[in-house]
């Protein structure tokens, strides 16, 4: 079986009939991230820093299912400046700031605030409403369904994590972002469409990476099959 090429930079790229670029892509369709392999956990505000025992890090996290859309965003300012007797231009930079957007299906179970906080009894966060001085789920006792955003409840921060990962069931990559705060929460309803979605808007202080697990054997069994050379090796 014949293999192609991989231009690197322009001295090797002499056509483009046999090579692709960067990498060889035989094995994208199994060596891609998929959303159908990628997973939200919300955790506690900090990435935990004790991977002891058989859960580690993970072990106060929790998945956040019916996700529809998630989109993260970081935006670092860059200032640009110049000086008298200089026509050349410099740049000053402050922290980069983080939001992210989520939309969930809208079902019987723990709405998506709800849901957001789902491991805040594993990070020492009380879920015991009555005493608070404005009720996070108003004057009803489903505790499953919060809605009041103007309670000092949805002043404690909490952490989401995403885990990305390809068909081949290896860890591409994943990440932490810490300190998240919710300014926003919407719930959208239209006639004639067959689901009803809510969504929160999110602030958060950093994007930390998150740990998952190296190349799988099953994408180096793969790549033998189509004769592949250009894949990392595996993790040992």
């Amino acid at each position: 079986m014949g293999l192609l090429g991989t231009t690197k930079s322009y001295l090797d790229w002499h056509n483009s009939v046999d090579t692709n670029i960067e990498r060889l892509m035989d094995d994208a369709t199994y060596s891609s991230a998929h959303p159908d392999d990628t997973l939200v956990i919300a955790g506690p505000p900090r990435l935990p820093k004790n991977t002891s025992g058989a859960d580690g890090i993970y072990g106060a996290m929790a998945a956040v299912g019916m996700l529809q859309n998630i989109s993260i965003n970081q935006q670092k300012p860059f200032q640009p400046m110049m000086a008298i007797g200089s026509s050349r231009s410099f740049f000053v930079a402050g922290k980069a700031q983080g939001s992210a957007q989520v939309q969930r299906l809208f079902m019987n179970t723990d709405n998506l605030l709800r849901k957001l906080y789902a491991a805040s009894q594993a990070a020492g966060v009380a879920t015991d409403f009555s005493g608070e001085d404005d009720n996070p789920a108003g004057d009803s006792t489903n505790e499953n369904y919060l809605i009041n955003l103007d309670s000092e409840f949805f002043m404690v921060p909490f952490g989401l994590g995403v885990i990305f990962k390809n068909k081949a069931r290896s860890g591409i990559g994943g990440l932490y972002m810490e300190l998240c705060v919710i300014p926003n929460f919407t719930v959208s309803v239209q006639s004639g469409t067959s689901m009803i979605m809510e969504g929160v808007s999110l602030f958060f202080d950093r994007v930390v990476p998150l740990p998952v697990a190296g190349i799988d054997s099953v994408l180096t069994e793969y790549a033998k099959i189509i004769g592949s050379v250009d894949v990392p090796p595996t993790a040992t």
